[in-house]
């Protein structure tokens, strides 16, 4: 509200003729004192909304600004998307082949080139979903999407594979690939469930507060609750590949709470805590019960067991969120006793590796047991050990050492940065001659890296975007959109150090390449003979039965995969379809996989016939139209050029394709049966002007709706379905496109008879 700009001094006045003195209070000089109050309200009111006008005036003129600014922005960002959506309707046209060779396995060189590698984008990404594992192989990942289906995506091919499509909505999923067993297991949703890749149900648990984890060595599976009530039921081991229960341990009375783990023998090893009191198990059996931990914290401190790696101890402390100076408790557990106490500090954990080398995170230090003795190694930073070396970082660097002398092998400059989530250090998976150091993937945000360090020269060989998957030779980068309008997403890069085998696709496409030295003739006969083995996932999309093969797409770009019918029949709904043969050259822009075969989903395969391919008229794609339409840029007919001054126009037939659709085939129908008339060929021309801009109008609705498909230049390339509907938005703007096309491709032909006109 704006304030009156004669307010105060009108309240100064006013104060000042409510205090004259009583002598002058007589009737006049109150009147007058009234009238000279009225006349300041009259003026502030005037001077207010004086005021009040002119803020409209400039509220006014500035919301006319925005709006104008706001439509330019959007006129050039409507210019900016068709001269995008032209330039790739031009690319797919240039990359898509002569519409005679659409029933072929012929794709364009350029789909094939690497490009140059630009480390800092991601080797592809997930939008939808931040909850992906990956596995260690690098093989596969499987992850949630945001409809709620499990999906296993094949790397690098990109195949997909719906494992699950009925998940509950309102439960958190965790979906692993257990190292080396070809399953997956699912944990959330109240209960836990085994499967194998194909989606097929090994196991299933389907009880409240069950939790389970894999390792190499099985599955381990619990009941127990923490909140509100806190009880350890049982604990069960499986077969990781089977899901076959291996050991079952019931704990009645149940306990407290429980940890569970599988030894080297294959055992179940269980630790129960009631109360003080522990209870050990090996293999379903009780093998010590003593005294425990009896330190209690507050609500905001609680007592922590765990086993200290696959040693014979256990560790406990008190986990609080501020430092709270009390020790580790070390507990043999093959004695049943407290074996000793070692300082803590509040963020550190006391583990050990597989190869029983025991150390303490942060702080980074060394500890021997069962002597208990610790070696300080620094007084922050962090410390992990894997396969027989340390790696302690501090800022600006990581140590190298050898154990167990603890020389220091290689000082490693690195720039990542504890930002209060901690560091990890870890070795590549598969590839322990480099060490990763970079956030952990649960921390990572935008703008972090992780650092990949050679181990054995001592220096930096690679720094990627995001964090070290916790499984797989992947840097993982995940956007969790928690506002509305934001995109939840996972980026992926993938870690190539140190493979150093051929990329024979490209070896072949670079003997392809024409030496300036060599003519013609002499490069055709060098090339003529070259190929190379190559495997491509086609999209299916449709069957064109008049020509007998499938129509695709691969990378984007329209194929054609030959197969007669009857053994079509057989692949009904099977898409993509991976096809397997030799590349080899068909000019110099395409190239065509030869001896192919489909690779079947029972392991066996489908030899795929080969069509002869017809001689390719003109140099390139762009310049060999698909039948039917012409593409948005082609020029038009030359005069005289089609219709040999025919009586009709018949002879379009074969360029209209016979599509179903009663509108369309209407329309062809109208056009193939009407006469040439000579008299309008005048005319014509500017009709077809203006059937060419109705065509463009209804292409521009049809990629606004296309939900980033290519109908459009599916159309152009001769490859939409003839049983293609016109029903829905998207649909009938595709069928006026079609039509309006058709429409000035017969007023260009009446254009072009003028010269048979008589006289």
């Amino acid at each position: 509200m704006i304030k009156p700009p004669a307010l105060r001094p009108f309240v100064l006045t006013l104060a000042a003729l409510l205090a004259l003195p009583a002598a002058a209070s007589d009737s006049a000089a109150v009147l007058r004192g009234l009238q000279q109050i009225q006349s300041i309200i009259e003026k502030s009111e005037r001077d207010a909304a004086r005021a009040l006008e002119a803020q409209e005036r400039q509220e006014a003129a500035e919301m006319q600004r925005l709006q104008a600014l706001q439509a330019q922005e959007a006129k050039q960002k409507q210019a900016r998307e068709a001269e995008t959506r032209r330039a790739r309707d031009a690319e797919l046209a240039a990359l898509t082949p002569p519409a005679s060779w659409s029933g072929n396995l012929v794709v364009h060189r350029r789909l094939l080139q690497a490009a140059p590698s630009d480390p800092q984008q991601p080797s592809f990404s997930i939008a939808g979903t931040d909850t992906v594992s990956i596995a260690s192989d690098g093989g596969s990942l499987v992850y949630l999407a945001e409809d709620r289906r499990l999906i296993l995506r094949e790397l690098p091919s990109g195949r997909e594979r719906v494992l699950r499509s009925d998940l509950n909505r309102d439960s958190w999923y965790s979906p692993s690939l257990p190292d080396g067993s070809r399953t997956l297991l699912l944990y959330g949703g109240n209960g836990a469930e085994l499967m194998d890749l194909q989606g097929g149900r090994l196991q299933q648990w389907l009880e409240a507060d069950v939790s389970a984890w894999a390792s190499e060595r099985g599955i381990v599976v619990t009941k127990q609750q923490v909140y509100p009530e806190r009880f350890c039921r049982w604990v069960a081991h499986h077969d990781v590949r089977t899901g076959q229960v291996l050991q079952r341990l019931s704990l009645n009375p149940q306990a407290e709470r429980c940890i569970a783990r599988v030894n080297r023998e294959g055992q179940l090893d269980v630790l129960a805590m009631d109360g003080d009191t522990l209870t050990h198990y090996v293999g379903g059996q009780q093998a010590q019960r003593f005294r425990g931990d009896s330190r209690r914290g507050d609500s905001n401190t609680h007592l922590v067991y765990n086993f200290i790696g696959e040693l014979p101890y256990a560790v406990s402390y008190l986990h609080a969120s501020e430092p709270n100076g009390e020790p580790y408790r070390v507990w043999d557990l093959a004695a049943g006793k407290l074996l000793c106490e070692i300082p803590r500090g509040n963020q550190g954990l006391l583990t050990a590796t597989p190869e029983g080398d025991a150390y303490i995170t942060t702080p980074p230090a060394l500890v021997k047991l069962p002597s208990c003795e610790s070696t300080l190694l620094a007084h922050n930073g962090t410390l992990s050990i894997e396969g027989g070396l340390a790696f302690q970082y501090q800022p600006g660097e990581v140590l190298v050492r050898t154990l167990p002398d603890l020389a220091v092998k290689h000082r490693l400059a690195v720039g990542v940065a504890d930002k209060q989530g901690g560091v990890a250090l870890r070795r590549l998976p598969g590839q322990p001659r480099y060490l990763a150091v970079g956030p952990w993937q649960w921390n990572a945000q935008e703008g972090d890296v992780t650092e990949f360090f050679d181990l054995e020269e001592g220096k930096r060989a690679q720094a990627l975007p995001g964090a070290l998957s916790i499984s797989g030779p992947y840097t993982v980068l995940g956007k969790r959109g928690f506002r509305s309008g934001e995109e939840t997403s996972s980026r992926f890069w993938k870690v190539s150090l140190g493979d150093t085998r051929p990329d024979t696709t490209q070896t072949f496409l670079a003997a392809l390449k024409k030496d300036k030295y060599e003519t013609a003739a002499e490069y055709r006969a060098r090339t003529r003979a070259l190929s190379a083995p190559f495997e491509m996932d086609v999209q299916v999309r449709d069957y064109n039965a008049e020509a007998g093969h499938f129509v695709g797409e691969w990378r984007g770009v329209p194929i054609g995969i030959p197969l007669p019918a009857v053994q079509a029949r057989r692949l009904d709904g099977i898409s993509p379809l991976t096809i397997k043969g030799q590349l080899a050259p068909v000019d110099e822009d395409f190239l065509e996989l030869r001896d192919a075969s489909i690779q079947l989903p029972d392991g066996g395969s489908l030899p795929l016939p080969r069509k002869p391919l017809p001689p390719r008229a003109g140099a390139t794609a762009a310049d060999t139209p698909a039948a039917g339409v012409r593409t948005a840029t082609s020029p038009a007919p030359k005069k005289q050029q089609a219709t040999g001054c025919k009586s009709t126009l018949a002879h379009l037939a074969p360029q209209l394709r016979p599509y179903t659709d009663p509108l369309l085939a209407e329309v062809r129908q109208a056009i193939i049966g009407s006469p040439v008339q000579r008299e309008a060929a005048d005319t014509a021309q500017q009709s077809a002007v203006q059937a060419e801009s109705s065509a463009a109008e209804a292409a521009q609705t049809a990629r606004d709706t296309d939900g980033g498909g290519n109908s459009i230049a599916r159309v152009d390339a001769g490859n939409l379905p003839l049983n293609w509907s016109c029903e829905g938005i998207h649909a009938s703007a595709v069928c006026m496109y079609i039509a309006h096309r058709w429409e000035a491709l017969a007023y260009r032909e009446i254009a072009a008879s003028k010269g048979c006109a008589p006289g």
